[in-house]
C-alpha cells in the first residue's frame, strides 16, 4: 500500500522502522544467470564490487571492481523462461583497465557506448566503451577526459557514486550552457554535497579536461554514498551512511547548496545504492549494514514528508553477510539499479560480484 498526503506528513513515520530494519528470514529468490563465452571468468576477476548500471537501453550493464581498480562491462539479454519467469543472459564482456581508475566507486552510462565513472581515489572520468565490445574481453583507453574540479578554486574530494541526468531535464546556469551538452551528478562523499557538471556529447575526440561545474547539493547531507534520479528527472536522491536515510530533492524548486531535501525516507542501515522505479513512484534502497533491500512507495510519485519502508525483503544468506562483515556498516547490498523494462533488479555485494532478482516477485505480498 502507498503512502496518504497524511502519512507522508508525519515526522515519526521514518523513526518507526529504527536504523535497523527488520529484514526477514527468507531469502528471495534470485534470478537465473546464463554465461557467454569468458563472461563468468570476467565476473570472478572483477573483485569486491561497488555500484553497477544498466544502459538507457537496457543492453548492457557496467559493474565498478572497487579494489582490483577496474570496470566490467557486458552485452545482456533478458531472456523468457516461461511461466513468467525471466533468465539475465551475460552475452559477452570487456575490463576496462587503466591507471586513472583508483577505487573506483560510481558508474552510470551516458550513452550505451559511452561510461562515467566516479573513483575514490582519483577523480571522474569519461570512458568510451565502443559499441562493439572486443572479442579479446579487454578494454585499455588511450584517452580518458576528467572532471578534478567544482568551480575554479575547488577540487572534488572524494568522487564516489555519479549519475547521469536525462535529455530533457537540464539545469540552467551560466556554466552549465550548450544544447549539446549532457548533464552529470557526482557524489562528493568527503566534502558532504553533490556538484553538478556539463559533458559534451559523445565525440571522437575528446577534451583532457571537463568543465568544472558547481555544488548543486549540501543541506541533509551526511557521508552520502549513493545518488539515483529519476526517469524524468524530477526527483533526485542521496543516501546518507552516517544518519542511516535518505535524502530527496525535487528539481522543479530551484536547487542550490541551502536547499532542505523535499522528503527524508528512514529505517535503514548505512544506506548505499539506490534506484527510482520507472514511474518514480518506488524507491529501492540497499542497506549496506543489514543483508536486505528495502522499498519506499509514494503512489502519486509526489516524494514530501516522512518516510518508512513499505516492504523490506533479504537479498542474502546469513553466511555471505557475515564474510563481508568486517564492521558495522559492511556485509549488506553496495550497488542497486534497476533495469529501464522495471522488471529486474541488479545488487552487488563484499561477497557476490553480481545477483539479479524479478522485482515483481521478490517484493510481492
Amino acid at each position: 500500500m502507498g503512502h496518504t498526503a497524511k502519512d507522508r506528513a508525519n515526522p515519526e513515520a521514518a523513526a518507526a522502522a529504527g536504523s535497523q530494519p527488520f529484514c526477514p528470514p527468507a531469502i528471495s529468490q534470485q534470478m537465473k544467470v546464463e554465461y557467454g563465452p569468458g563472461t563468468f571468468s570476467l565476473l570472478r576477476d572483477l573483485g569486491r564490487s561497488e555500484d553497477l548500471a544498466f544502459s538507457p537501453d537496457g543492453r548492457r550493464i557496467a559493474i565498478a571492481g572497487f579494489i582490483k581498480n577496474r570496470i566490467a562491462v557486458f552485452d545482456i539479454e533478458l531472456v523468457s523462461a516461461g511461466h513468467g519467469l525471466q533468465t539475465l543472459h551475460l552475452r559477452r564482456g570487456a575490463m576496462i583497465e587503466a591507471d586513472a581508475l583508483q577505487r573506483p566507486h560510481g558508474v552510470d552510462f551516458i550513452t550505451s557506448e559511452c561510461i562515467l565513472v566516479g573513483n575514490r581515489g582519483g577523480c571522474v572520468q569519461v570512458i568510451d566503451v565502443q559499441g562493439t565490445l572486443p572479442e579479446t574481453g579487454k578494454i585499455v583507453p588511450r584517452h580518458m577526459p576528467s572532471i578534478s574540479r567544482v568551480g575554479y578554486t575547488h577540487r572534488l574530494g572524494q568522487p564516489g557514486s555519479v549519475a547521469v541526468l536525462p535529455p530533457s531535464a537540464r539545469f540552467s546556469s551560466a556554466s552549465l550552457t550548450g544544447n549539446e551538452r549532457r548533464q552529470v551528478l557526482i557524489c562528493d562523499n568527503a566534502k558532504d554535497r553533490i556538484t553538478l557538471h556539463p559533458v559534451p556529447a559523445p565525440r571522437r575526440r575528446w577534451p583532457f579536461s571537463l568543465p568544472d561545474g558547481q555544488i548543486l547539493l549540501a543541506n541533509g547531507l551526511d557521508l552520502p554514498d549513493g545518488l539515483a534520479v529519476s526517469s524524468d528527472g524530477r526527483w533526485i536522491a542521496v543516501s546518507n551512511h552516517n544518519t542511516h536515510n535518505v535524502a530527496i530533492y525535487e528539481r522543479a524548486r530551484g536547487l542550490n547548496p541551502t536547499t532542505p531535501p523535499a522528503a527524508q525516507l528512514g529505517g535503514v542501515n548505512h544506506p548505499h545504492g539506490l534506484a527510482f522505479s520507472p514511474d518514480a513512484r518506488c524507491l529501492y534502497v540497499a542497506s549496506a549494514g543489514a543483508p536486505c533491500v528495502s522499498r519506499f512507495r509514494d503512489d502519486t510519485a509526489t516524494w514530501h514528508g516522512s518516510y518508512a519502508p513499505d516492504k523490506v525483503i533479504r537479498v542474502m544468506d546469513d553466511h555471505t553477510f557475515q564474510r563481508g562483515r568486517d564492521n558495522p556498516a559492511e556485509g549488506g547490498p553496495k550497488g542497486l539499479a534497476i533495469h529501464p523494462s522495471g522488471s529486474v533488479m541488479a545488487l552487488t555485494a563484499a561477497h557476490y560480484t553480481l545477483a539479479v532478482f524479478d522485482l515483481k516477485s521478490a517484493f510481492a505480498g
